[in-house]
């Protein structure tokens, strides 16, 4: 029983069939007393909005910025209400969030710019040296793709994870101020054939940071 000047307190909403995590300080309205006419209108009279996407997603991202440590499955109800809002609720800090290595660095969460996806039936580069710790390529925990699977959603996720989330499924090798990352640095001096054969069969993406005019953006093209 709360109040009904209670801070985020909402009716209940499901029109998108996103469910809103669990462990954000957030009511919500009985679902059944919601379902009564009246009554839903003698909450619209005390105040009672919908459930605002926009606001639950801002709630979501409070738990990242700073980070105040989530668990797993918490982490990817988080990460699916993210997605499932992504066109009516998603905000600019959404890159902040932060989600869960899988092993052999479980249990620790990471930033995403520093994850990779090992998409299923795949074997790729990342999947070849992902379990070497001093490969820098922490791939992202199976439970969050095993639940964009369940929902059939797995290969929207992906493309999602890696346009708006800046998650990647090939090595990064230059980071955002053009130095070589430690990817790099690993398949050079470890695998430098499958280095080799990553440019060869990926040459569109790596193209722009290999051609570079600019001398401060070489270091890439100088160290092949």
């Amino acid at each position: 029983w709360v109040t009904p000047s209670q801070p985020h307190l909402f009716l209940e909403e499901n029109a998108s069939g996103a469910v809103i995590p669990g462990g954000i300080d957030i009511c919500l309205v009985d679902a059944g007393a919601c379902q009564d006419s009246n009554r839903r209108i003698f909450f619209e009279w005390l105040g009672i909005k919908k459930c605002d996407q926009g606001e639950v997603c801002r709630m979501i991202m409070e738990c990242y910025t700073p980070f105040k440590g989530r668990t797993l499955e918490q982490s990817v109800q988080d990460l699916v209400y993210l997605f499932q809002t992504r066109h009516n609720g998603d905000i600019k800090s959404v890159d902040k969030i932060q989600l869960m290595r899988a092993s052999p660095f479980e249990s620790q969460f990471s930033c995403l710019k520093e994850l990779y996806i090992v998409e299923r039936g795949k074997t790729t580069i990342i999947s070849k040296y992902a379990g070497y710790r001093t490969s820098n390529m922490p791939v992202l925990h199976h439970r969050y793709l095993k639940e964009f699977r369940r929902l059939g959603k797995e290969s929207e996720f992906v493309d999602w994870a890696c346009s708006r989330l800046k998650i990647s499924t090939q090595p990064r090798l230059v980071d955002e101020r053009h130095c070589l990352t430690k990817e790099f640095n690993f398949l050079a001096a470890n695998a430098a054939g499958d280095l080799l054969l990553l440019l060869r069969d990926h040459f569109d993406r790596y193209s722009e940071q290999l051609n570079s005019k600019w001398p401060f953006t070489r270091c890439l093209k100088t160290a092949i």
